[in-house]
Formats: structure tokens, sequence, C-alpha cells
């Protein structure tokens, strides 16, 4: 069973995503290759180091949980939003982590990273927070 997992970054806090997003995130990792030009041989391409990686998930998640018996935990979704909060304006990174469903051919999980919260957007709407966070990998220093 596909899940999403955000903790705090002294894992004293984890939190299970009640609702998964409709798709899960599309990964963005760029390097920063530089072109040469040579006077005769053409160009070549300089391989540099990977830029770090970036992503958002877009979604819902109930302010009550348990009114749903779909939901896969009874985490509301503002101890969600505020610990994505509190790691802005703490600047302190999040842990997340995402399983996909079981597969023997493929590993269960897909990521599991630190990242810091880059900027987020909630809407309450009929028991229902819409969120949009994006997110960038976080290197401890």
């Amino acid at each position: 069973m596909a899940d999403i997992f955000i903790g705090s970054h002294d894992g004293k806090n984890v939190y299970q995503f009640s609702w998964l997003p409709s798709t899960f995130p599309e990964f963005n990792r760029t390097s920063k290759n530089e072109v040469f030009e040579s006077y005769s041989n053409g160009d070549f391409n300089i391989i540099g180091d990977m830029n770090l990686l970036e992503f958002g998930l877009e979604g819902k998640l109930p302010i009550t949980p348990s009114k749903y018996s779909f939901s896969k935990s009874n985490i509301g979704a503002y101890k969600i939003i505020n610990l994505m909060h509190a790691s802005m304006s703490k600047k302190k990174p999040v842990r997340l982590i995402i399983n996909r469903n079981p597969n023997p051919t493929i590993p269960t999980n897909l990521i599991n990273v630190l990242v810091s919260v880059e900027s987020m957007t909630w809407k309450e709407e009929n028991d229902v927070v819409n969120y949009n966070v994006s997110f960038k990998e976080y290197r401890n220093v």
C-alpha cells in the first residue's frame, strides 16, 4: 500500500498522510554541466555536480480523518500543515518518506529525504484542507 510520511528533523514527530494525493510528485534533478568549445575538436561536455532534488505535493487532507472510513491514519490536516509551517519558521528541514505499492521487481521506498519547505499554500473547504507544497532537498553542512 502506498504511503506518505512527514516528520520533524529530529524524528520526534512523524505523521502519516491520511489521504494520498491523486498523483505522486514529479521529481526534478539537474546537473551543473558545462560545454567547453575547443579550437579544433568541437564541443566537449564537462559533467558537473548534481543540483538539489526538487518536487511538490498537491492534494487534500481531512481535518477530521475519523469521519472517513478510507483514511489511512487519524492524523488531521493541521498537524501536517503546522509541522511544515514550523519547519519554515524555525528554519529546520523535515523528513519526507514516500512509499509506493509493493512490487517484487522494484524497491517499495520511492524517496526518503530531508527537505526544506520552499513554499506552501492551503485552503480549508468543508472539513478538508487543499494544500500545495514545494520541497527542495536539504543536505546537512
